[in-house]
């Protein structure tokens, strides 16, 4: 994967279209998931893929104060209980987004406060806690935004925005090295 491409590409995209993946879409995903690195390796992990009934097993247990992202597949990481699970998952669950990324799929982090509730809704009954969520699928552009920029009566700034509005960071002003404002360049 070109990661650098991808992490400029990839945003996050609540609104989708209800579109269908194909069969070997959905084996790459839990092909990747199976190859894909571990920050931990020794962490027991699985990958639930939810299809259509997932937003309707969802709804309820899981998004932000009950406010669910809608979305026709959603990847549910597993994890054995373990200090550094929630790391772990997060590092293999961004792993997952690049490659939904590089398929032309789109993704969004779903929030998640109750793992039993989410697995007694899912229907799981693995010992492992749920350590991630993530809705995914082909993703609505939200098109032209116009909005006005108004300072004062004679400082007006009209400002047009196309496609997805969520703004990037770049990766040189997210990673500090050594200490806290250092920044790193790319290739560090």
């Amino acid at each position: 994967m070109d990661y650098y491409n991808l992490m400029e590409k990839r945003m996050s995209i609540r609104d989708f279209k209800d579109w269908d993946l194909s069969e070997k879409q959905m084996e790459d995903i839990r092909e990747h998931f199976q190859k894909g690195s571990r920050l931990i390796p020794h962490i027991d992990v699985d990958l639930v893929l939810l299809q259509k009934e997932g937003e309707k097993l969802l709804d309820g247990v899981a998004g932000y104060k009950g406010f669910l992202i809608k979305a026709p597949y959603y990847l549910l990481i597993l994890s054995e209980d373990h200090p550094y699970a929630a790391q772990n998952a997060g590092y293999i669950g961004e792993d997952l987004v690049l490659k939904l990324s590089e398929m032309e799929l789109d993704s969004c982090w779903v929030t998640l406060t109750d793992s039993d509730a989410v697995k007694e809704a899912v229907g799981l009954s693995s010992d492992k806690n749920v350590a991630a969520i993530i809705a995914f699928g082909y993703g609505n552009s939200l098109g032209d935004r116009t909005r006005l920029d108004i300072k004062s009566p004679s400082d007006i700034h009209v400002i047009t925005r196309e496609g997805h509005l969520a703004p990037k960071i770049c990766v040189e002003d997210l990673v500090y090295l050594e200490k806290w404002g250092q920044k790193s360049g790319w290739e560090e």
